[in-house]
């Protein structure tokens, strides 16, 4: 039996949280439509990290989902018919993400132009990303950077000014990034995405949000969110969009005058909508976020300097330039001449109760489902290749203290210095 467990995730949830979830099913008001949290949360979201607008979602893989699609009908990105006249749009997608950061461009007609990442932040490389742009110039419409483990992608408005960006950042909830002044994640963004999955900083147990600043996109992203309705729109922004929509014969010919205003529809839509009760877990976990940010990076540079006497035999990842890193997971990657191979170490580690897993879905480009669908590497991704066959993590959460910290380095030292092997 291993001495001691140290898992990738615990709950971050208590007795507080449940006592919230009870309180809103007891009330009956479960659903987004009858109760208040979701509207609370929102406004609690928006505010603690400077965003004109929340928009709550189901999960981190349906905001990016929306994100895509109100874009397009807000005609800040083309619509596919765009093609068929103009040949190919690209998305400029890092090598190192996550499926659900570019199947949504790719089910509105997009192709990913996929680049290769830095090799100390693991997030999309700048230079990659200027020769791709410039080698598809013209086709390239939107960039949707993903910021690995709780890192940030440096300076994408400096390489990509004109396009819009839908900032994938799911794995990020808490970071910081500096060009100018020092704000969150996100914000230099059309869409900021975030998730609030189990496994996350903070957790509604399945949840997303999409952020922005702009108010008409804002307006899109809630009417998609739920069936393409407009009443989770103020009076004021329903009858403008009810006058962009609506032309006059359909007014003459269309709903009749004493429509009920819940049920009218003025664009297509999803049901991503959440529910009460994740609201009221989330409500409670926001004012967590910051203590358990802190706990995560306080045990990821407990772990770099633990591991440090081995440095020639890993590499890890590092903050970018300018960011405060809310750090997800601890990441490394087995050098090429390290007397050991990952498989090795990752098997000896688990048989230990330290558990591990690979780096989001490693390279994206190797995976299976992307052979069926339309792609571009665009140029080598050396470094997503060696993160997808040498790199892995531990967790770093908050149920991470000082002896199970102390604990994973000493199985370290037992699998590199004493030679143990599962």
């Amino acid at each position: 039996m291993p001495e001691m467990r140290v898992s990738l995730h615990a709950p971050t949830y208590g007795e507080e949280e449940i006592a919230a979830v009870v309180e809103v099913l007891r009330s009956g008001r479960v659903t987004m439509e009858a109760g208040d949290r979701v509207v609370a949360f929102e406004r609690a979201f928006a505010e603690k990290f400077g965003f004109k607008h929340a928009i709550m979602v189901n999960s981190g893989s349906s905001a990016n989902l929306l994100a895509v699609s109100a874009l397009v009908s807000n005609g800040d990105l083309p619509h596919a018919s765009y093609r068929e006249e103009r040949g190919s749009l690209y998305v400029l997608t890092p090598a190192v993400c996550w499926p659900t950061s570019v199947w949504p461009f790719m089910q509105h007609g997009y192709t990913p132009l996929i680049v290769d990442v830095d090799p100390k932040t693991w997030c999309m490389d700048a230079a990659a990303a200027r020769r791709a742009v410039e080698d598809h110039r013209g086709g390239v419409c939107a960039t949707v950077p993903v910021e690995v483990y709780g890192n940030a992608t440096y300076d994408e408005r400096l390489w990509v000014p004109n396009f819009p960006i839908v900032d994938d950042c799911c794995e990020a909830l808490g970071t910081k990034k500096r060009i100018g002044d020092l704000v969150s994640i996100g914000k230099y963004a059309e869409v900021a995405t975030f998730s609030f999955y189990f496994s996350h900083h903070i957790t509604t147990l399945e949840g997303g949000l999409c952020a922005t600043d702009d108010d008409d996109l804002a307006d899109v992203l809630r009417i998609q969110r739920a069936h393409g309705w407009l009443r989770d729109l103020s009076d004021e922004r329903q009858a403008e969009q009810l006058r962009r929509c609506t032309p006059r014969a359909y007014e003459r010919d269309g709903c009749p005058t004493d429509w009920d205003e819940r049920f009218v529809f003025v664009d297509m839509g999803y049901n991503l909508r959440p529910t009460e009760v994740a609201a009221a877990i989330g409500l409670v976990q926001l004012r967590k976020l910051d203590d358990l940010v802190k706990r995560r990076n306080d045990n990821w540079e407990s772990f770099r300097r633990g591991l440090d006497e081995w440095r020639e035999f890993f590499d890890f990842q590092e903050a970018a330039p300018g960011c405060e890193p809310a750090w997800f997971g601890f990441g490394m990657i087995v050098r090429e001449e390290a007397p050991f191979t990952r498989a090795d170490l990752r098997r000896y580690l688990e048989s230990r109760g330290v558990e591990t897993r690979p780096i989001i879905a490693g390279n994206i480009a190797r995976q299976p489902g992307m052979r069926r669908y339309p792609h571009v590497v665009a140029g080598p991704l050396t470094v997503a290749d060696r993160i997808m066959d040498r790199a892995f993590s531990i967790g770093i959460h908050q149920g991470v203290g000082m002896a199970e910290r102390e604990y994973v380095v000493e199985c370290f030292r037992r699998f590199i210095q004493g030679g143990e092997r599962a």
